[in-house]
């Protein structure tokens, strides 16, 4: 989904101001999509010249307007056309530690357990996030949204037992590997500092 796409998304639920949906980019659709909220603005210009959505200006006191956008009857119809009709949702799982970790044969042992222990700390951290979103959503009544973080939180529990697990074998792998070294790597491991 591009981010006029996503930003007709959030507006099925009712009308919101351009900062309401910039902190739905930040805070509810960035875990799951790669998503910058700085497209908002120009997503809802675009949108409101193509007829899909709508805005009223609201005056403020001692403060600019502000506009509350509404997705137009069109607007349903496009958003509906997408979700139903996208021939290929994409699917991705982007993480950079995950990425880095396929490298670890290259890494002192070292800094891959910190790099190991630096991303359980912050998927228990992130795990608290969600947890509070989950309640949020139940809140909110936001079925399909609680059911993503549930899945969410699902799968992060996972990939936590599963690095739990594993990385004593990681590490013994690592350690071998390290301390077998040819002398060039073994230099090359003297320079490295973690």
């Amino acid at each position: 989904m591009n981010a006029k796409e996503m930003v007709l998304a959030v507006l099925m639920r009712g009308p919101a101001t351009g900062y309401d949906i910039k902190k739905e980019f930040e805070f509810v659709l960035s875990p799951f999509l790669d998503v910058s909220a700085s497209g908002v603005y120009p997503a809802l210009n675009d949108l409101a010249k193509e007829g899909l959505v709508t805005f009223k200006k609201v005056e403020q006191e001692g403060r600019p307007n502000k506009k509350i956008y509404e997705v137009t009857q069109a607007g349903k119809e496009k958003f509906l056309d997408v979700a139903c009709n996208s021939v290929e949702l994409r699917h991705s799982f982007h993480s950079e530690v995950f990425f880095i970790l396929t490298v670890a044969q290259h890494m002192p042992p070292e800094r891959v357990d910190q790099i190991l222990d630096q991303w359980i700390k912050f998927s228990v951290d992130r795990l608290d996030t969600v947890e509070s979103m989950i309640e949020e959503a139940e809140e909110q009544n936001r079925e399909g949204l609680r059911f993503v973080l549930g899945m969410s939180r699902a799968s992060m529990d996972a990939i936590m037992d599963y690095a739990k697990k594993e990385r004593g074998k990681l590490s013994a792998a690592l350690t071998h590997r390290w301390e077998e070294a040819p002398p060039n790597i073994a230099r090359e491991r003297e320079r490295v500092s973690v």
